[in-house]
């Protein structure tokens, strides 16, 4: 099952964004519960995306404060 039918399934509503900067785009526009951050997305990683992310926040961009978690995901699979 793909991951945001996997979401859908659960009741949930998601909202994707293929890359860091989309990520900041969306949040002055849209109130999330929850990010889950993909380490290494395309433009931005996941690192330097939350990074501006909290950032952003404490200057007030947002308006609100974006969500306490911000959950770092990835693929790629490490010994150990």
């Amino acid at each position: 099952m793909r991951p945001l039918a996997f979401v859908r399934k659960l009741g949930l509503s998601a909202a994707v964004a293929a890359d860091g900067q989309q990520v900041l785009a969306m949040l002055p526009r849209e109130a999330f519960d929850v990010i889950l951050m993909d380490c290494q997305m395309p433009e931005l990683d996941g690192y330097e995306t939350t990074h501006r992310v909290r950032l952003e926040e404490a200057d007030g961009a947002f308006g609100r404060r974006v969500p306490h978690f911000i959950i770092a995901l990835t693929a790629n699979a490490m010994v150990g």
